[in-house]
């Protein structure tokens, strides 16, 4: 059975060249996309010698965070792995992921049918949902525009990030009495893990969907959606209805299909350590995030503890 890793990375080529070594099997391939702010030279050195394929300068994305860019690029990495890298599976892992399984463990949880879409919950125009997510899905949010990006403000100087902040406010009490924008085409809009994994038929129709007129129209309401890089996959796939692998989840939990990611804050997913490595290894999921920085002590230990205890035969 051929598996095929998407991963999105922006940094630390030595923990994506980590990341790849342990992917490394007989049908198994990396294809990897690197955010095109960043130099591709140190992820070419760093993955020779390796079975892996960098998207290049053409296909790149400059990715924005919670923006449209970083499902664009999610897209893309899925199209040229169709083409060059095709496989049974498709499995989405960023450069801060982890396996705590072997390939051939992975192989043979995909192939017995393990979750592999986490869907945390619809989304919808009215009170059944809170007005601030609401506002994040249905307002004029645009995280592709540098000084509106929350995350991005934070490398202008601090007069400029406070005028910044201050417009972005106003904009948006703003939007709070303009009227709310509907999906195209009355998709219903629903939120997941965007760190999942898709077979073959799913990749396919994920693929031909949003080259469709369908497809030109989603890209457009969900350039001003915040985070639609966890929408996009659980929406078409419930529209769709290639619900094969789908689980429905709450999101303050740690098991989301494929990861263990402790999203029990609600806001953002918790750094790793020892004791949470622990607890993800006794679970049932294939990979865990966010590993610390491979550079830093604890980054490295942890990822040693994960290969030891893959060495002993237990993953």
């Amino acid at each position: 059975m051929a598996v095929t890793y998407l991963v999105l990375a922006h940094e630390e080529p030595a923990a994506v060249a980590r990341l790849v070594a342990r992917l490394q099997a007989p049908g198994h391939r990396v294809v990897l996309h690197v955010d095109r702010r960043v130099a591709l030279t140190p992820f070419v050195q760093a993955l020779h010698g390796f079975d892996a394929l960098l998207l290049d300068d053409g296909q790149r994305r400059v990715c924005h965070w919670a923006g449209w860019s970083i499902a664009e690029a999610m897209l893309s990495l899925l199209a040229v792995a169709q083409q060059q890298a095709p496989a049974d599976f498709y499995v989405f892992l960023s450069g801060a992921d982890y396996p705590l399984r072997t390939p051939a463990a992975i192989e043979a949880a995909l192939r017995n049918g393990h979750p592999r879409v986490a869907v945390w919950r619809e989304i919808h125009r009215d009170r059944r949902t809170p007005l601030r997510r609401r506002h994040a899905v249905f307002g004029r949010t645009c995280n592709e525009v540098a000084w509106m990006n929350r995350r991005e403000q934070l490398a202008f100087p601090l007069p400029v990030r406070w005028l910044a902040r201050a417009v972005v406010l106003g904009l948006k009490a703003l939007s709070v009495l303009a009227p709310l924008r509907r999906a195209p085409g009355g998709l219903r809009v629903f939120r997941g893990s965007q760190w999942c994994a898709l077979s073959a038929a799913q990749a396919r129709a994920v693929s031909d969907w949003m080259r469709s007129d369908e497809g030109y129209a989603l890209r457009r309401f969900f350039l001003r959606s915040a985070a639609p890089d966890e929408m996009l996959l659980p929406t078409l796939l419930r529209h769709l209805q290639l619900d094969d692998g789908l689980i429905d989840v709450p999101q303050a939990g740690v098991m989301h299909a494929t990861h263990w990611i402790d999203w029990r804050d609600e806001f953002s997913p918790a750094p790793l350590d020892a004791g949470k490595v622990q607890l993800a290894l006794h679970s049932p999921a294939l990979f865990c995030r966010k590993l610390p920085a491979l550079a830093s002590g604890d980054g490295a230990a942890l990822r040693n503890a994960i290969d030891a205890w893959a060495a002993g035969g237990r993953a």
